[in-house]
């Protein structure tokens, strides 16, 4: 029988729910009121799912565990906990309520990037409590922004969830128990029999330990100063690809702090910094002293009967590490000696320090104002060219129309960020027509940041005219190796983000029941949002049954005269499979419109721009 506490429940003659707060993988939250002291509070408990489980007494204890966990660490920037109780065979945990909202969501909302300095202040703060934790026996496991709460008055940093957390035993751990959030979670959070799949990197045998929690603060911070999610670990191991700087994103990123990043987020665990400390050094953190402050000690009973005390920790102010200074190095400059017989000017050469240049950069297109004055804009991001085995292999089962596997050498050209939206379709709908009318409201799911669908393939070819006239560039659908090319972003595993896929990093087998607003999932390494699931998205092709004297230039094969067009990326109404990076659609007529297809724009390098 499930528990579940609804508004105005009572428990333990002192607590009053008022509402529910949150659910996560494992847990429930409340705000609930504490009659006696007066003041409100966050009480835990096991979710409804947890509670149906036969092994739910198991998952109890490990809960209860939780609990212990959060009691050994007294740290300002670590929740504390107030109570423990039990109500009808459910545990559950009393802890202070903070007022304020994640930072995840903080970032999100910040209008341009978070300045470098307001970004490590957090880490640092994280920082500190996790040297608390691991000082206490434990590693989190699951810092992300989303754990972390920033206090609404002092914008103080709390770490949260510890749901995860265990006692570290280095000898004794194989494997985590695959619990991880991807993006946050070093390799060997991944299950063993999973990393034994790894062919370029031997990580069958990598075990837990402090730097466990330092790839996830360094994750943390390449999330909060770029806004966007580092690839999973699993994926860059996989495919041997590199993480992207963060430089690559925000290019206000200092030098040392990109570098520090890099390093703690390297994939095998002896290459990072073995323990926070050394992260925050790279960082240039450790004029911060760590201070535990004692809050409000207690005692909390578990299971009614066995009774935690806690501890007044004493104040620990670490001695600075004195930084061993760097010699200058001062170039030295050869004058050229004067020829007697025709004197020459004396020349000294200037020192140049050579910055680096990209051959071209995103940009934004502005495409006009609206209504209540607000301009419609279209991200493009810059792709590099280079080669890609574009297809499956030979041995893979799930594999329909994507083979013989071939080699392509693709240009470099511009992609949109996302899908086009409804608002960015109303606006070029507006333009003069070039060839057909077009319906500016043709989406059956309807808002602005939603992908426009219901678009057929000659819907778009005029949404591109209509653009170019507008521009002066050259926009158009892609061809499906430049497609399948961005999507991979260096991949070369079933998804961007890996060989499994999730509700949680797409929209797809109508987990949504529609269309979900462009930019919510993580993107791929070159920045590309929804390149799996949501809406398929015609391409420039027309349809071949198998890839046999197809193209190897990344140019659109066009060489079949009849009226099927190539799909790509499946839909918020299609099964995983369909979703791949290397998957293949078609729909028997261009002029088709149906609520899961839509399209995004690409625009060539060098004559367009």
């Amino acid at each position: 029988m499930q528990v579940i506490w609804t508004p105005n429940t009572k428990l333990q003659n002192k607590y009053i729910i008022q509402r529910s707060l949150a659910g996560g993988g494992f847990g429930k939250t409340y705000l609930a009121e504490d009659t006696r002291l007066k003041r409100l509070v966050v009480i835990k408990t096991l979710n409804e799912k947890q509670q149906e489980k036969e092994n739910f007494s198991e998952i109890q204890q490990k809960f209860i565990q939780e609990a212990e966990a959060l009691v050994k660490c007294q740290h300002p920037h670590i929740v504390q906990v107030y109570d423990m109780f039990e109500e009808k065979g459910l545990e559950a945990i009393v802890m202070e309520h903070i007022d304020g909202n994640d930072l995840e969501l903080y970032v999100n909302n910040y209008n341009g990037y978070l300045p470098e300095s307001e970004g490590l202040k957090y880490i640092d703060q994280i920082g500190q409590a996790l040297e608390c934790v691991h000082k206490n026996g434990l590693l989190h496991r699951d810092v992300k922004p989303s754990n972390i709460l920033l206090r609404k008055e002092t914008k103080q940093a709390v770490l949260i969830d510890f749901g995860l957390a265990r006692d570290f035993q280095p000898a004794a751990l194989k494997t985590m128990t695959g619990m991880y959030t991807e993006g946050y979670a070093p390799i060997e959070q991944y299950d063993y029999d999973k990393r034994k799949l790894i062919k370029l990197i031997n990580v069958a045998n990598v075990k837990p330990g402090h730097y466990t929690d330092v790839y996830a603060l360094a994750a943390t911070l390449y999330t909060v100063l770029t806004q966007r999610p580092p690839l999973p670990s699993y994926s860059l191991a996989d495919s041997g690809f590199p993480l992207p700087a963060p430089q690559q994103f925000n290019d206000k990123i200092s030098n040392k702090v990109n570098a520090a990043i890099l390093q703690a987020m390297q994939i095998l665990p002896e290459n990072r910094p073995q323990t926070i400390r050394e992260f925050r050094e790279l960082l240039g953190l450790l004029n911060q002293p760590v201070i535990n402050i004692p809050i409000q000690p207690s005692e909390i009973k578990v299971n009614n009967s066995e009774t935690i005390k806690r501890v007044s920790p004493q104040f620990e102010i670490p001695i600075p590490v004195p930084v061993k200074p760097q010699p200058i190095e001062i170039p030295q400059f050869e004058i050229p000696i004067p020829i007697p017989v025709k004197p020459q000017p004396l020349e000294i050469p200037k020192l140049e320090i050579p910055v680096p240049q990209p051959k071209f950069q995103s940009f934004t297109e502005n495409l006009g104002i609206i209504e209540n004055n607000r301009q419609v804009l279209l991200d493009m991001i810059a792709i590099p060219g280079g080669n890609f085995f574009m297809g499956s292999p030979d041995d893979d089962k799930q594999a329909r129309d994507e083979k013989p596997q071939h080699q392509v050498t693709v240009p470099p050209f511009y992609m949109g960020k996302y899908p086009v939206t409804q608002l960015q379709w109303q606006k070029v709908a507006s333009l003069p027509k070039v060839k057909i009318d077009l319906n500016p409201q043709p989406s059956h799911f309807k808002g602005e940041n939603l992908p426009v669908e219901r678009i057929s393939w000659l819907d778009a070819q005029e949404f591109c005219a209509r653009l170019n006239n507008a521009t002066g560039k050259k926009y158009r659908l892609p061809s499906e190796a430049e497609w399948e090319y961005a999507c991979r972003a260096k991949t070369t595993t079933r998804y961007y983000f890996g060989d499994s896929i999730t509700t949680d990093l797409a929209n797809y087998d109508r987990k949504y029941g529609q269309t979900t607003e462009v930019g919510k999932f993580s993107p791929n390494a070159f920045g590309l949002y929804n390149m799996h699931g949501n809406v398929w998205e015609w391409c420039e092709d027309n349809w071949h049954e198998n890839y046999d004297g197809a193209p190897k230039d990344g140019s659109a094969w066009t060489s079949l005269n009849h009226n099927t067009a190539v799909l790509r990326g499946g839909s918020w109404d299609n099964n995983p499979n369909l979703c791949r990076s290397a998957s293949r659609n078609y729909d028997l007529f261009r002029d088709l419109r149906v609520t899961y297809i839509g399209f995004r724009v690409v625009c060539a390098v060098g004559r367009t721009l």
